[in-house]
């Protein structure tokens, strides 16, 4: 008798301890939700309105950010929505067609966001491992293409709440099984699949910069020198936002992958716990953040961006350092990889035999470059 009356006063402790925790949890969200979406909102909005500018608009990687920020900002307005309803009572969820919509939307700006940042990193991994295939492969009119057809696939995939679910967002008996499918494809889609892919990528991306680094130091040269310092920022942005997105995306997939294997074990949908809510709520929030810091991330990492960021506060239409910057980034690009050479060939064949050698055994080039140079 003793001994259950020391457990069950455990249990007590242990029910009352967790009741603590939902409590502290649920006041935390009812006062950060809102402060996150409106931070969040107002940061996007800065971030489309940025990426958009003339100085911008020209490179792919703005595209799919400005449409990432479009994204975001959709995420962010259905979950407002519905911390407005459950703050002030206003019960959307018992309107008919209201809760599907807003299940609808999470899903497909939440597939959105994250496939986006897939073809960010995709392009990063293209301009660092394959520079040769960058100006067939990262333009504005394949961005545009590919975010088109992107959202007309999250569309169909995705449009299954609007027809599967009942009054309230109960899942109609008819469709359980659907629904069951539905969470393992969307797992898949936004979970298993974007994080492999990311993850190999940005291996690769980080092997590849540091041998590019190594080679580019023994290969200095003074012209490609400005070329690789305004190709490095570009290409350090990207990896910091791919990073980040990562680092905060990856609590809840922890929470989310446990949640999929425990429900595939015991075949159930629902099978969380106090313990449970509790931690998927924290790395909620955290995964709101994500939505929230772009702007922050494109602020220090992004020198473009920072900079006509700051002209357009000012009233400038036109930045002009920052395209002076991208004008000498284009006209040295072309001759980076001839430039990078030149000191490795005057060290094989010896200054002094090169000098010689030079204006007899190549007369063309002496010609051509005086005419250039005239």
């Amino acid at each position: 008798m003793e001994n259950t009356s020391n457990t069950d006063a455990g249990n007590f402790s242990k029910d009352a301890h967790i009741r603590k925790a939902e409590n502290m949890i649920a006041s935390v969200e009812m006062f950060a939700v809102p402060v996150i979406c409106l931070l969040g909102l107002t940061g996007n909005t800065f971030s489309i309105v940025v990426f958009t500018r003339k100085c911008l608009r020209s490179k792919s990687c703005s595209v799919f950010l400005a449409a990432r920020s479009f994204s975001d900002n959709g995420f962010l307005i259905t979950l407002l929505v519905m911390w407005i309803s459950s703050v002030f009572g206003l019960q959307l969820s018992r309107i008919d067609g209201v809760c599907r919509v807003i299940v609808f939307l999470t899903y497909v700006f939440g597939c959105l966001s994250v496939w986006l940042m897939v073809f960010v990193t995709i392009e990063n991994y293209i301009r660092v491992c394959k520079p040769f295939m960058v100006n067939k492969l990262c333009n504005t009119s394949t961005a545009k293409y590919a975010v088109i057809l992107l959202f007309v696939i999250v569309i169909c995939c995705y449009n299954f709440p609007l027809w599967t679910m009942a009054e309230q967002c109960a899942p109609h008996p008819n469709h359980h099984n659907i629904l069951k499918i539905m969470q393992y494809v969307d797992s898949l889609f936004t979970l298993f699949v974007p994080i492999a892919v990311m993850s190999f990528l940005v291996f690769r991306i980080v092997v590849s910069s540091v041998v590019l680094y190594e080679r580019r130091r023994r290969l200095s040269s003074v012209s490609s020198q400005i070329s690789n310092d305004l190709t490095m920022k570009v290409k350090t942005m990207l990896l910091a936002v791919i990073l980040i997105f990562i680092i905060l995306n990856l609590p809840l997939h922890v929470v989310r992958i446990r949640l999929i294997v425990i429900s595939f074990i015991k075949d159930q949908i629902d099978i969380t716990t106090p313990i449970d809510v509790i931690v998927q709520s924290i790395a909620q929030l955290i995964y709101y953040l994500s939505l929230t810091v772009n702007f922050i991330v494109y602020y220090l990492f992004g020198g473009l961006f920072r900079r006509t960021f700051i002209g357009l506060l000012c009233g400038r239409g036109k930045n002009p350092p920052a395209q002076a910057n991208y004008s000498a980034f284009i006209a040295l690009r072309t001759r980076n990889i001839r430039n990078c050479y030149k000191p490795a060939l005057n060290d094989r064949l010896g200054n002094n035999s090169l000098s010689n050698t030079s204006s007899k055994d190549f007369p063309e080039k002496e010609s051509s470059d005086k005419s250039a140079a005239t």
